[in-house]
């Protein structure tokens, strides 16, 4: 006659149950945690390529030799210059540059659509959002070493384009929608260089993705921490904040 689990032996398999759960939880989260911060520094290199591409090529036609800091969905979405003025918003994804993929721009944290004729979201990446538990933005601001200086200028005078380019710098940041999308934040900046910064406890991201017409935006912070708390503003010496270069 077959007979059921006794209550003991039911004891025991969930015990066990739990002990697997206990140790390989944990490795799993880490691995995907690992795996989100590869993709993120794999994505700023694409948007370094990308710059580089923008600038000698002239993507934008606005003939000059200018990076594009504008923000990170303009490097796909972008509609270049063909004339003294734009042609005005296009619905057709093809017409855009297409220097980096639709993911990485629906990723965009802080979008600028207004400052430039774009490729109209709805039709080339729907809604935006987080690319591998990781969000993009372009950094406003630059330390100079006596201050701040903006690293959205208007190089091209009355081309169409607004406050969205700098002849010399730029920079990016890959930042986690939570500690458990990856542990790291990644900056990336004009000289090639990546840095990684350990998240505090505090490390805090609210996120508005990408929709129709509509800019992504998002605010950083750290409880206290000056390097998030002032996530714009690239800073002149990454170091001195704790950031380390990606190996």
């Amino acid at each position: 006659m077959r007979r059921g689990f006794t209550l003991i032996e039911l004891m025991i398999v969930i015990a066990i149950i739990g002990t697997v759960a206990a140790i390989s939880v944990p490795g799993l989260l880490a691995a995907q945690r690992a795996a989100n911060e590869r993709n993120a520094s794999a994505s700023l290199k694409t948007l370094l390529t990308a710059e580089v591409d923008f600038k000698t090529n002239d993507r934008d036609g606005n003939r000059m030799a200018d990076f594009w800091t504008g923000d990170v969905f303009g490097l796909y979405g972008l509609v270049p210059l063909t004339g003294p003025l734009p042609a005005g918003d296009s619905a057709d994804p093809g017409a855009g540059i297409a220097l980096i993929d639709p993911s990485l721009a629906g990723a965009d944290a802080d979008s600028d659509l207004d400052g430039y004729d774009n490729v109209l979201i709805d039709a080339s990446i729907g809604s935006g959002s987080p690319k591998a538990g990781y969000i993009y933005r372009s950094f406003s601001d630059y330390e100079t070493g006596s201050g701040l200086a903006t690293l959205g200028n208007d190089t091209d005078g009355a081309a169409g384009y607004e406050d969205v380019h700098d002849v010399g710098r730029f920079g990016f940041m890959a930042a986690p929608m939570s500690r458990t999308s990856g542990e790291h934040l990644f900056i990336v900046t004009t000289d090639h260089t990546i840095w990684k910064y350990k998240l505090p406890a505090g490390y805090v991201v609210t996120y508005a993705p990408l929709s129709a017409g509509t800019d992504g935006q998002s605010v950083i912070g750290g409880t206290g921490q000056p390097f998030l708390d002032n996530a714009d503003v690239l800073p002149i010496a990454p170091a001195k904040f704790g950031c380390a270069k990606l190996d």
